[in-house]
Formats: C-alpha cells, structure tokens, sequence
C-alpha cells in the first residue's frame, strides 16, 4: 500500500505525520481534509442483480451500455462491479481506450498498482494522445513511490491537455511530497487560474505556502474556502506537518472554541496528547 520513498523516510519522520502524508496522498491527491466529501463512498457492495434491477433498459431487447455502467459504478465508488461491467464492455469494443483507463482506475483504488499501470499502458498503447491515461499513470507511479515517472507522466498529460486543472493539481501536489515546493507552487497556482473554485488544489496551495513558510497565505485560502472552524483544523495539520506541535495545538483548540463538536479536531489534539 505504501510508496517506496514514504517507506524510506519513516524512520526520520514522526508516526502521526507520517500517517497523515499517506492519508493525504490515498484520497487522490486531494490534500487537505475538506469542509465535504466530494462523492459516493459505502463499504457495502450491490449485488450484480440488485444493480441491474435498478438499471434494467425499457426495451428488453436492447442491451445495457457497459461502459456507461462502469463509469457510474467508479464515480460512486464500486470498483470491483465495475470492473465486471469493463470486462463486458470490452467483449464487444476490445480497443476502447476509456474502457483500459477506467480498469486502471478501479485497480489503482483496489491498491493493485502494478496491475493498474498495464491497464494504463495499454490504454496509452491504444491511443498515445489520450491525456487521461497519461495522469491516471502519473498517480499510480506516485502510489508505487516512483516519483520521477510519475511528474514524467503528469507532465505528458498536461502537454496533451493543459486546460485540466486536475492534472496541474495533482503534478503540483506530487511535487509537495518530493519537496520541490517552489514548482509545486507554480503549479497549483495553474491549477486554480484555470478552476477558481477548485477546493482540492486550495488547499494543497494553501499547505505549499504553509510548508515554504507562507503561513498567513495558507491561512488566508483556507479561511476563504472552508468554515472558521475548519480552517483553523487544516492549518493545525499543517503546522503538524512541519513538526511544530504547539501550533498545532493552539490551532486545534480553535477550531474546538469556535465549534466544540468539531470531531476531526478532537481527534488530532487526542492523537498529539497522546
């Protein structure tokens, strides 16, 4: 589940900050927690029938769309049936570029990396100019702690479609955690020129202020997307993250004062307490 270079550096790392670097970097380079979810996530998985019931055609006689039955299933989470709608999907359109990209997908967040990469080379393979496949790439190398292939491959799927504010987002959160901090500030400003109200690439620029010492830029983003209350537990993650504790402390009881049934801020002053 780890990537390599994060196993490397555990040793010098304090516990509850490494933990919340993986936790940040396996919810898809989203960052900082956020004031929402931002989609469907359930540990129950439909059964096949009970789904197909729901999504029956009215004409019996037309067969469902697979791939646009995978495609909701990724959305809301259900990897695993949707890979069984991509494997039929696939029967009829073998050379369908959406359907490897998405198996990659699914793969990925089944934390089968390795498996996931081929998907996405083949998806590459069928067509070189398919952008999406290129940063689906770029995050699974990052996954596998291969930092280089994965801005590698980032940077191709910017170079094929840089109007996507996600793939700026997530080359510049790689960057965070490989420590170029000035390029990843570069890029998540790119990313927010082109996506003003993207909340994901908000908050990794207001943790690559924080994190190049910046802290009233970064207080200033988070202020400006999320709750008070919020704002004051992301920047004490933050601080937490740079290892200065009685900031963090300080940040958490404020998020605390301002609403005492905040329970992500509870929990992270329990985890520094303890």
């Amino acid at each position: 589940m780890m990537p390599e270079s994060f196993v490397k550096s555990r040793k010098t790392m304090p516990a509850i900050i490494f933990i919340l670097l993986i936790l940040f970097f396996v919810s898809g380079c989203a960052g900082l927690s956020e004031e929402t979810d931002n989609g469907f996530k359930s540990n129950t998985i439909p059964r096949m029938k009970d789904y197909a019931a729901q999504n029956q055609p009215v004409n019996p006689g037309i067969k469902p769309d697979y791939l646009k039955l995978a495609g909701d299933l990724v959305k809301r989470g259900f990897y695993d049936v949707a890979l069984v709608q991509l494997e039929e999907a696939g029967k009829k359109n073998p050379k369908n570029v959406e359907i490897y990209y998405l198996m990659g997908v699914c793969k990925r967040e089944n934390r089968e990396y390795h498996e996931a990469a081929k998907d996405f080379h083949e998806a590459i393979r069928l067509n070189p100019e398919y952008a999406p496949a290129y940063d689906g790439l770029g995050l699974t190398c990052d996954l596998m702690g291969e930092r280089e292939k994965a801005w590698t491959n980032y940077k191709k799927a910017i170079s094929l479609n840089p109007a996507r504010a996600d793939f700026y987002n997530n080359l510049g959160f790689s960057e965070i955690l490989g420590g170029r901090l000035k390029e990843a500030k570069l890029h998540l400003l790119k990313s927010v020129s082109l996506y003003p109200a993207y909340k994901k690439a908000l908050n990794n620029l207001a943790l690559c202020y924080a994190m190049m010492g910046e802290d009233e830029k970064a207080m200033a983003i988070l202020k400006e997307i999320s709750s008070p209350a919020d704002a004051c537990n992301n920047m004490g993650v933050i601080y937490q993250l740079k290892g200065d504790m009685e900031k963090a402390v300080a940040m958490y009881k404020k998020a605390l004062k301002i609403n005492p049934d905040m329970t992500k801020a509870g929990k992270n002053l329990k985890l520094i307490n303890e």
